[in-house]
Order: C-alpha cells, then sequence, then structure tokens
C-alpha cells in the first residue's frame, strides 16, 4: 500500500475570525482620522493620558455598534449622539477647513454629529459615510465647544493646539537661527541644544543655503529625494 499524501489544513486569516457585523448582519461601526485637524477652539494641547485613554475606550466601545445606534433613542441619549446645533457653535461648516471644499458646500446643517467621551470630558465631532459604516472623525473637542452648555452659559473656553515632533523642531530650529549670530563657543549654541537633544532619535534638520534649498525642492517635487538627496550630498555637494 503506498504511503498517503499528508493533509495540512490551511490556517484560518485574521480577518475570517474577527466578526465583521453583528447578529443582525450590520457592518460594525470604524473611525477615519482622515479629515482630522486642530484649529481655534480645537486643540488638544494639555490635554492628559487619562483623556486619551478616554479617547480610546469610547471609540473601542462604538466600534462594537452599528449605524442603526443612531435610531436607538437610549444609546443617542447615553452616547449625546445627535447632528450639531450650528447656532450656538463659536464655528460654522465654512469653517471646517480640513474636509473638502466641495462637502463644506454641499453639506446640511444635519450632516455633522457629535458625541461625547463622558459627561465632563468633551465631544468628538464628525461625519457619517452615506452607508453609515465609517464615522470621519473631523475635530476633537475637549472642551465641548462645538455646542457650548447652557448650564455654562453657553461660554467658549479657548484652546492652544498640539504641535507635532516635526513642528516643535522647527520652531527650535527658527528661535535657535535668530540667536546663532551670538554664539562664541559651540557649547553656548542653541543649534547645540537642539543636536544633543535628537542625536539618538531619527529626526533630521540642517540650514540649507539658497542654492541648495533649491534642489532639495526640486528632488522633492520629483519624488525621488530619499533614493537621491544622499548621494547628492556626498558626491556632488561635500566634493566641492
Amino acid at each position: 500500500m503506498g504511503r498517503g499524501r499528508r493533509l495540512t489544513e490551511e490556517k484560518p486569516k485574521a480577518a475570517s475570525l474577527i466578526a465583521a457585523t453583528d447578529q443582525k448582519g450590520l457592518p460594525f461601526l470604524t473611525f477615519s482620522f482622515r479629515y482630522c485637524s486642530q484649529q481655534d477652539y480645537f486643540g488638544i494641547a494639555g490635554q492628559d493620558a487619562a483623556w486619551f485613554a478616554n479617547l480610546q475606550d469610547r471609540l473601542k466601545d462604538l466600534s462594537g455598534k452599528t449605524g442603526a445606534i443612531v435610531e436607538d433613542t437610549k444609546a443617542v441619549q447615553d452616547y449625546r449622539l445627535h447632528p450639531i446645533n450650528w447656532d450656538k457653535s463659536p464655528i460654522g461648516i465654512e469653517d471646517l477647513k480640513s474636509i473638502p471644499e466641495v462637502l463644506r458646500n454641499a453639506a446640511e446643517d444635519d450632516f455633522f454629529w457629535q458625541f461625547q467621551l463622558s459627561k465632563g470630558t468633551g465631544r468628538v465631532v464628525g461625519f457619517f459615510n452615506e452607508e453609515m459604516t465609517v464615522f470621519y472623525i473631523v475635530l476633537l473637542d475637549p472642551k465641548h465647544n462645538i455646542q457650548p452648555s447652557k448650564d455654562f452659559g453657553y461660554q467658549v473656553d479657548d484652546t492652544e493646539v498640539a504641535l507635532t515632533e516635526y513642528e516643535r523642531v522647527q520652531m527650535s530650529i527658527a528661535a535657535a537661527e535668530d540667536l546663532r549670530h551670538q554664539c562664541k563657543y559651540v557649547s553656548d549654541c542653541p543649534l547645540t541644544d537642539l543636536q544633543n537633544e535628537y542625536i539618538r532619535s531619527d529626526v533630521f534638520f540642517a540650514c540649507l543655503d539658497n542654492d541648495l534649498k533649491e534642489t532639495y525642492a526640486d528632488l522633492m517635487r520629483q519624488g525621488v529625494f530619499q533614493e537621491r538627496f544622499k548621494d547628492f550630498l556626498l558626491n556632488e555637494f561635500m566634493s566641492d
């Protein structure tokens, strides 16, 4: 009798182990930050880890819901889920610069929705796609400014925009550039402090003269910066 061929079961893929729909066959909500940005009254600087933990927990919670949640009276109340009342807001739809202009111009007053993180920690503002399967987050609202509370006299609180690491480095370089003419010793130079701070990171910064700046911009326009800039520095710029 010949040796039988060994059969091995194909391992299931992770996606096949995770339910994409609820018991009624409705797809669970997903969240997109594609159009999310910070602006006046909606900055997130100064928010602590607990606030971001609340945000994470709320998104996790709602990821187990479907678009049918907007028709669930109890859920709507629990999550403070409703369209924005722009009459009480410090901004209008036209001020949402992070979304496409065509969408701003076509959006009706009830197009944008909010839901709460918890009673005292603000709101998340965005809109559903047409199929009610994706919620696009447009603003994070830690101060509840999108729709000020009557209990506090409709007061709007100022916020600050949080800087990314890249933006912070840019500002530090700009400030150091203004002071570099005062440097007498390397140890006193503000650029030295920047170098020491980022020497073990993957951040690269440099001061470019006008000629090199134009070359840099040209490589970026061509989409070949990563491939060609190193060779340019070693073979062309450094050799002069």
